[in-house]
């Protein structure tokens, strides 16, 4: 839509968990977010629906049954301005991620692991025949549904000269472009090390990696990223997870949450030696309510696996690393 909205359409299946959690649990927070172009660590974000106001985009959302919605967590958007109207199909795969699964009524696969390019167009094969010789891409396909366009996934978006010569074409009418979200693209021809525990003990056999080193060896093919490029991008996250225990620790407070602040309290009872004994255990416990406690006061985690499970994984780790640091 360019970055245009005046009228967006969303509609829930009843049968699956957005009907009655999308406001609750946070799903219009990102939703409308990313209505407005905003990041997901925007400080903004817990005042969403005003700046959704302000913007002067009307939203609707309806609870209708939708074909073919197997996922619990699918979105169907339509979307509105002066100039067009679109519609797609998307899921919310946790973690913060989403796949669409369809754009104006064809079936297509986006992840957000690619720079992705939308050619509209009214005669396909002259179009093709100009990107098949001028670009260099990872996938292309032609989308033949309420509007025909060709798809194009590649690392980088169409440089402004073929965009200019495609525009000149009269079969094009309209190009649309979305840059990923994900830290990592994904690319043609991708490789992995491995994949299942028995072939990365196949992988180190020789070798004698420690884990964190096997982590490495992977993410670094995966992403095609130098191991350096690796290591800070997991030093940062390892960063925001420790933090995030941190600020939980100091006490948090948001109004529209159920329950209050718990980890002050588990902390004094811990430091008082009235738990049941069991450090490691207790300081997990302690680090992941806090973690919990962030996340419900519009605090920045890490949604590793998802953001409902954020806290499991740092609470875990640094409990292990040094039990009483935060104590």
């Amino acid at each position: 839509m360019d970055g245009q909205l005046s009228t967006v359409l969303i509609e829930f299946d009843p049968n699956g968990s957005l009907a009655s959690t999308h406001d609750s649990q946070g799903s219009d927070m990102g939703l409308f977010g990313g209505f407005l172009g905003w990041e997901a660590h925007d400080e903004r974000l817990p005042n969403y629906r005003e700046a959704i106001r302000e913007a002067e985009i009307d939203i609707q959302i309806e609870v209708v049954e939708i074909a073919g919605a197997e996922h619990p967590n699918t979105y169907k958007l339509s979307l509105y301005n002066k100039f067009e109207k679109h519609r797609l199909i998307a899921l919310s795969t946790g973690g913060g991620m989403i796949e669409i699964i369809d754009i104006d009524g064809t079936s297509v696969s986006m992840g957000g692991d690619f720079y992705e390019t939308l050619v509209y167009v009214n005669k396909p094969t002259d179009v093709l025949a100009f990107l098949n010789a001028n670009i260099n891409y990872d996938e292309m396909a032609i989308r033949k549904g309420e509007e025909v366009f060709i798809q194009i996934k590649s690392q980088s978006f169409l440089s402004e000269l073929i965009i200019q010569e495609l525009s000149d074409m009269e079969a094009v009418e309209a190009i649309k472009q979305i840059a990923p979200v994900l830290p990592v693209l994904s690319r043609k021809n991708l490789s992995v090390p491995f994949i299942t525990a028995k072939a990365m003990l196949a992988y180190n056999k020789g070798r004698g990696l420690e884990l964190w080193e096997l982590a490495l060896h992977y993410e670094s093919e995966r992403g095609a990223l130098r191991p350096k490029e690796v290591w800070e991008k997991m030093r940062n996250l390892v960063h925001i997870m420790s933090e995030s225990i941190q600020e939980g620790l100091k006490g948090t407070e948001y109004d529209d949450r159920i329950l209050g602040v718990q980890s002050l309290h588990f902390q004094e009872q811990m430091q008082a030696k009235k738990l049941v004994g069991g450090d490691v255990l207790n300081t997990i416990i302690l680090f992941a309510t806090s973690i919990m406690e962030v996340k419900n006061s519009m605090g920045v985690i890490v949604a590793a696996p998802t953001a409902g499970a954020c806290a499991a994984l740092p609470a875990a780790c640094r409990s292990l690393i040094k039990v009483d640091r935060y104590c």
